[in-house]
């Protein structure tokens, strides 16, 4: 098969078109977006009213991505909002197919750069996240830009992977490792350049430039242009339990509280087993067999350039190794999605290696090569399908019910509610848009510190004990008058509360969801009367 340039963009169109199919598949837009997506989403908005103020747990790029897209309309329900965010979303990670194409050109022929295009837009954990309106919509295309940039010969391509890694720092917080990343890279594929420091000296200036807004930004807002949140929560504990609080614990109070051996357990070891636990689960299903291959396989390439198959290296074990400890505190598999690029590069070896010479026992014509590819595309797009049949769809009634329960909770209750972090069934995230679209148009007045659920009215605060008491009278502190009590809590105490096995005179029940017509939800909201509580 001649791969010509209209074969090749006919071939992309098709895997873009799969991929879309596969995006669209998980995607309910009569439901508003939640957690992540849905601040993204309010400071785009909090952007179009001139605020440019910076969060201090995320950066400011992927909403400022959105603004110009969010001026374009004008709504007065938040959904509208949500479904532009899911609709750049898609449309944005799929685009980033040809992107991986010519990242794959780096290292393959045409026929498996189109491979590596494939396996990407075939991936089920991007296709499943893609309609939730993450980051990582734009982070994705922006990694894989920055490694073909800087994987290159022609000295003005290496300046644009500086430029595109400042831009990945705008899209996570995270980001910012892949200076040193490319760093490395950079001296490794250009240690016989004539004036090699002053060349690195101008790309890191021109990362720089790029990263300056955020850095004086930050600076203005917290007296630190390098302030990061997670430096004073990160380095506890019970990330969850403790982290979320003020804090002032640093890596080296760990140390000098609990030692270096248990720092070392804590962040190290456990960490380094999250990364690689988390990348296996990230690699299934085809990926995780084939990169076993393809790891092998890159230590004697021969048919890609050495150097290019180091540099992906580097870029696997230094994210990886730098991803240690985030994964040692918060286990969350989107930290590692920027490892996706390099680990489909190695997935596509041995793929080549299968087509181009066969086995020791038979090999394929040239007519067989190309069939043979099409049955391996095939196998992957159905594992690839089958696996994302794992995830639940939808279920539109208990999600509408959701967002029901989270209008009864802003209009019929008065006071801060509790609801266990044992909790599992109802997202605060439907309380958050109840807030937004009441009245409508509300969320239009959003700034980047406003806080829907913990701004005024009804809040709904996540609490912690290991007791009834416990949990009481750390609501009493806070002045909680209502708790919420789901079937679903994973807690022996507040499971016997919801199924009553067992009255509490300070616990009056004022509403239950089941009683009042919901099929799917099942919440018993109690409110506490301190008068009767003695602990």
């Amino acid at each position: 098969m001649i791969f010509s340039k209209k074969n090749i963009a006919l071939c992309l169109i098709s895997i873009a078109s799969i991929s879309i199919i596969l995006k669209l598949y998980f995607v309910d837009f009569s439901l508003p977006l939640i957690n992540d997506g849905q601040w993204y989403s309010l400071q785009a908005i909090s952007h179009i009213n001139g605020d440019f103020e910076i969060h201090p747990k995320r950066n400011p790029g992927w909403s400022l991505f959105l603004t110009p897209f969010y001026g374009l309309i004008n709504s007065d329900d938040f959904l509208v909002f949500s479904n532009i965010t899911r609709i750049v979303s898609i449309l944005l990670l799929t685009s980033s197919i040809l992107p991986m194409y010519l990242l794959g050109r780096r290292f393959f022929s045409e026929k498996y750069s189109l491979v590596a295009a494939a396996l990407l837009g075939f991936e089920p954990h991007l296709n499943y996240w893609s309609g939730f309106g993450y980051a990582e919509s734009l982070y994705i295309p922006l990694i894989i830009l920055t490694l073909y940039f800087i994987i290159s010969k022609d000295n003005k391509l290496v300046f644009l992977s500086f430029v595109f890694a400042g831009f990945m720092w705008w899209a996570r917080l995270e980001g910012i490792v892949m200076i040193l990343i490319i760093s490395c890279i950079f001296f490794l594929l250009n240690s016989r350049s004539k004036k090699l420091l002053l060349k690195y000296f101008v790309c890191i200036v021109i990362f720089v430039i790029v990263i300056s807004p955020v850095l004086i930004q930050r600076n203005n807002q917290f007296d630190d242009p390098f302030y990061l949140y997670y430096n004073e929560h990160l380095f506890v504990e019970d990330y969850y339990e403790e982290g979320l609080k003020e804090s002032d614990k640093t890596a080296s109070k760990y140390i000098e509280d609990q030692g270096f051996a248990q720092f070392t357990s804590r962040f190290l070891a456990e960490g380094a087993f999250n990364v690689f636990e988390q990348t296996i689960r990230l690699s299934a299903p085809y990926l995780l067999i084939l990169i076993p291959f393809g790891l092998l396989f890159s230590l004697r390439a021969f048919d890609q350039n050495s150097s290019y198959v180091k540099a992906n290296w580097i870029v696997l074990l230094l994210y990886g190794a730098i991803m240690i400890i985030p994964l040692a505190v918060i286990t969350e598999r989107r930290f590692l999605l920027a490892l996706l690029p390099p680990l489909i590069i190695f997935a596509v070896i041995p793929i080549q290696r299968l087509i181009e010479y066969g086995l020791s026992t038979f090999s394929f014509s040239s007519k067989n090569k190309n069939i043979s590819l099409m049955i391996i595309l095939c196998i992957i797009l159905l594992l690839s399908v089958f696996f994302m049949d794992r995830y639940e769809k939808t279920d539109n009634t208990l999600e509408n019910e959701k967002l029901l329960f989270a209008d009864f909770l802003i209009t019929d209750l008065d006071g801060l509610i509790f609801d266990p972090a044992t909790s599992r069934t109802f997202d605060h995230g439907y309380l958050n848009f109840s807030k937004l679209n009441n009245p409508p148009g509300n969320f239009k007045n959003f700034q980047v510190f406003d806080d829907p659920v913990f701004g005024t009215g009804n809040r709904v605060l996540e609490m912690y004990g290991q007791s009834l008491n416990e949990i009481i009278t750390n609501a009493k502190n806070l002045n909680v008058k209502y708790i919420l009590v789901d079937e679903e809590n994973n807690n022996d105490i507040l499971d016997e509360l919801y199924l009553e096995q067992q009255n509490y005179s300070f616990l009056d029940k004022i509403h239950d969801t089941q009683e009042n017509g919901m099929k799917k939800l099942k919440i018993k909201v109690f409110q506490i009367n301190f008068e009767q509580f003695a602990p």
